[in-house]
């Protein structure tokens, strides 16, 4: 409504929408490096019967992770696509950053969207 506005501790709150968390919210450090108080992850336990995109899994080959990522960053991954994606998990099982090939290091969120995936919410798995 116009002329409304959330406060926290007598200031502007950020508040942020998402359609579906895949059973977690993510806490604010976790997708934008900074942490408030009050986004912080908590459960979400009817994602899985309400979402049509709960457990969804993409496939793409090694080929095509390449591109995108050399693309994207400009680098030039090794021949092991194992030591390509490195990750580290945040507290709600979101990728909080990841370490392409020991060459950089980016937010998770923004290489979730390299990669084309819905959410920082992923696996890695070669093979």
């Amino acid at each position: 409504m116009v002329g409304q506005a959330l406060y926290y501790d007598g200031d502007y709150a950020l508040t942020v929408y998402g359609a579906s968390s895949g059973g977690a919210t993510a806490s604010a450090a976790d997708i934008w490096g900074r942490s408030y108080d009050y986004l912080v992850s908590v459960p979400s336990e009817y994602d899985a019967l309400y979402d049509p995109n709960y457990g969804e899994v993409t496939y793409m080959s090694t080929d095509e992770v390449r591109s995108r990522i050399q693309g994207a960053y400009g680098i030039a991954l090794s021949d092991n696509p194992a030591n390509w994606i490195q990750m580290e998990i945040g507290d709600s099982g979101f990728v909080r950053s990841v370490n392409i090939d020991g060459q950089k290091t980016v937010n998770g969120y923004s290489f979730s969207s390299v990669l084309g995936l819905k959410s920082p919410r992923f696996a890695y798995i070669c093979g």
